[in-house]
This record gives structure tokens, sequence and C-alpha cells, in this order.
């Protein structure tokens, strides 16, 4: 379709019947068809560090002119104060490092469980790393009493709970004893007793399970040994958080209640 009709025979064929032998018609030529890769080319080895190489070279030339401007005193102030900078910067991005990785576990100060004195004398010292090692295969074990009562677990209701169907918790009323060794009643009748002349070496559940872990454990705390005749017993100190660990669910820094628990 032409808008002026003047040139609307312009581009038409006037040769008549035989013009269409001259005719030319465009036919695409697959043979020179070719795929262009437009995949970013990986840099070899020798060339990947090679822009900055050249920028830290660049700045090192240009400094060198400067120096040669210069005196000998304000030379060396100069190149001081270039290093301190250089310095600071790697301090710098060392620090952002540490702080800012995720795969890095928080640090997080503890005060001592008992305040060591600098008139006391250490009598020996065990690395975590040598308890670590330690192995033990006790012998057949001897069940010499049973006390007090477990209450049943159904597993079943702790499947059913979720976020949508929750399920509230409910308070209880008994009566947990948290007892040191020496002044548990069931440990003492045990060290008067005939059958238990053979054991030497008296704790609590609570106090043994922390010197089986002592090699992971994050908190501080300390156990106090007395000896009795030819009996040890491994106590706790009074008033102490000995089985009164925190839960780790809430945020950092966050606590619930004055005690300091979370």
């Amino acid at each position: 379709m032409y808008t002026d009709r003047r040139s609307a025979n312009k581009y038409v064929n006037v040769y008549g019947l035989g013009g269409q032998t001259y005719t030319y018609h465009h036919e695409q030529d697959e043979s020179t068809f070719q795929l262009v890769d437009t995949a970013k080319m990986q840099k070899p080895l020798y060339q990947k560090g090679r822009p900055r190489f050249n920028q830290q070279k660049i700045r090192r030339d240009r400094e060198r002119r400067e120096e040669r401007r210069m005196g000998g005193k304000q030379q060396m102030a100069l190149r001081g104060q270039r290093d301190r900078e250089r310095q600071r910067k790697k301090k710098k991005k060392w620090v952002n490092f540490t702080r800012y990785d995720k795969n890095q576990p928080s640090q997080k100060t503890r005060d001592p469980s008992v305040r060591v004195h600098n008139d006391w004398e250490v009598v020996h010292e065990i690395e975590f790393s040598q308890l670590s090692k330690l192995n033990f295969m006790p012998g057949t074990p001897k069940e010499l009493c049973v006390c007090g009562s477990l209450g049943n677990y159904d597993v079943a209701k702790e499947k059913k709970i979720s976020l949508k169907s929750p399920l509230p918790l409910q308070s209880c009323d008994r009566i947990f004893h948290t007892v040191t060794t020496t002044d548990d009643p069931v440990i003492r009748r045990l060290t008067k007793s005939p059958e238990c002349s053979d054991c030497k070496v008296f704790a609590t559940d609570t106090i043994l399970t922390t010197l089986m872990t002592c090699a992971r454990s994050n908190y501080s705390w300390d156990i106090v040994v007395q000896r009795v005749e030819d009996m040890l017993f491994f106590d706790k100190r009074d008033n102490s958080q000995f089985g009164e660990l925190e839960v780790m669910c809430a945020r950092e820094g966050e606590t619930v209640g004055g005690d300091g628990f979370r």
C-alpha cells in the first residue's frame, strides 16, 4: 500500500512477461549460520588478580614519586603514616569479617562459679583434651534399692502438638529434691549398709552428669570433694545453680524474669 499514487509503480516489474526471469528472490543460506556463545569466559588463574595487582603497583609507584620529592625526615614520616594506615585497614577488615561471620559461634563472657584467690596453690591441672580421651569400662551394675517413682510419658500426645494445635502447659505441684550427696538420706543409709561395703565413691546423678560432660561444658561450675575415712563424696555448693541451666530459646541478651534465666 502506497500513500502516494505517483510512486505506486516505482518498484513494480515493468519488463513484461519475460521480466520474471530476472526477478531476485532472497533465500536464507544456512551454510554460513553460526551459533554465538554469549557465556562469560572464565579467566585463568594467573589473570584473576591482575587488575588488583596493577592498581597496587600504580599506587606504590605514585607513593615512591612523592617520597623522592621530599626530604629524609619527611620521607620517613610519610612512610610510617602509610604503614599505619595499611595496618588499620587490615585490622578493620579482619574485625568486620569476624563480626559478621554467621558460622562463628557467639562468644559470651561467663562469671566464674568460685572466685580464685592469689594465695591458692594449684595441686593438679587436667586439660580438657586429656579428659576427652579417657575411657572406663564399668562392671555389671547391681541394684541396691529403688526410691521414688517415674510418671508415664505419652509419646502420642507429643506428636499431636503443632503450631495449629498447641497444647497449653500445666503446672506441676510435685516436689523435686535437689539435695547434695552428703545430705541425701538414701546415700547416707547406703553408706552404713553392709551391702555397700565395697562402695567407696558417692555422687548424685546431676553431679555425675556434669563430670561426664565437662569436656564440652560452656558454663562455669565447681564441685566440692570431701573425704570421710576411706570414702569420697562429690558435693555441690549450697545455693548454687548447678542443675538449673538456661534454655537457648530466647534472643541474645534477652532475659525472662529478674533471676537471669531465659
